[in-house]
């Protein structure tokens, strides 16, 4: 029986955004960086008993959540899927399978890789279906000249999730960034796709169409500038550690990604609109020569 005041669509919107933070949290859990509950709780803006619910609803759909000493959940399997293509994970496999498939390491190897490839097509399926349906809704605003609001957009700068209405203009960067002009501010963004709840298309149409401007973003999801005297070089000598989380975090980056001279580093090297992100992203790296800064941060 509904409680008293909630309707068939009231509970119809509820269960869609709890599927789609278990989809997002799918998404941070499968990746190289671990996070607590607290950080997930925050991330999704829910309760971290919420976190256990969702934690339960991801194992119900078959996949191993796991927790370390350090109290970080995460996903079996994960921190595997930058460090190796389908065909490397394979190889290593049965390296380990004919060296000595008993041993206590080479079964949590052996485990990992299991899980690697049998969980990573179901894992890909249920992402892009939430994702697809906001690229679906994002297009239809953007063909009916429709204001669309971005619900429980994720800003990395304040660690917040807050609403934007905006009057989308296209996306870009094979559709991983939605090039739109903010309502509110007065200004054309970016906005990372992966950071979207959920949207919205209002029925309000296009009040700003003459200030839409639409630029290429940088690594970082920055508009560039048409003045290229504006822009700011950054050379950064990277850890496997480090670049992991920065295509994570940051996918724009991976082309300007590529091996160093040493081993099991990287070189990221390119032009930024902003220095800010850069800078923070070398503050998350304090320790242990994870980042090394050659250029551009003077």
């Amino acid at each position: 029986m509904r409680k008293r005041g909630q309707n068939r669509n009231a509970a119809g919107d509820y269960n869609q955004k709890t599927v789609e933070r278990v989809l997002r949290m799918i998404r941070l859990m499968r990746g190289p960086f671990r996070r607590s509950r607290k950080e997930y709780a925050e991330m999704l803006d829910v309760s971290e008993r919420s976190i256990y619910r969702y934690m339960n609803l991801v194992e119900s759909l078959g996949f191993e959540v796991l927790i370390d000493d350090a109290g970080h959940v995460f996903m079996a399997g994960g921190e595997l899927r930058e460090a190796f293509t389908d065909e490397e994970a394979a190889w290593v496999q049965q390296a380990m399978e004919a060296v000595d498939a008993a041993n206590p390491l080479s079964r949590s190897v052996l485990r990992k890789l299991d899980m690697f490839g049998e969980q990573e097509g179901a894992i890909d399926a249920l992402v892009s279906a939430g994702r697809a349906q906001v690229l679906a809704q994002i297009a239809a605003a953007i063909f009916k000249r429709k204001q669309l609001l971005l619900i429980g957009y994720y800003s990395a700068n304040s660690g917040t999730r807050s609403n934007r209405l905006v009057e989308p203009i296209e996306l870009v960067a094979n559709h991983l960034c939605l090039s739109a002009f903010e309502v509110e501010s007065g200004r054309n963004k970016y906005y990372r796709i992966d950071r979207i709840s959920e949207v919205e298309v209002t029925a309000e149409p296009f009040a700003h169409a003459t200030e839409h401007r639409a630029f290429l973003p940088d690594m970082f999801g920055f508009a560039l500038p048409e003045d290229e005297s504006e822009l700011v070089h950054v050379r950064l000598d990277l850890s496997m550690k480090a670049a992991l989380f920065l295509r994570s975090e940051y996918p724009l980056s991976i082309p300007y990604l590529k091996p160093a001279p040493a081993p099991r580093r990287f070189l990221l090297e390119g032009p930024v609109a902003d220095i800010r992100p850069v800078k923070r992203f070398v503050r998350g790296f304090p320790k242990g020569g994870h980042v090394v800064v050659l250029s551009g941060l003077d």
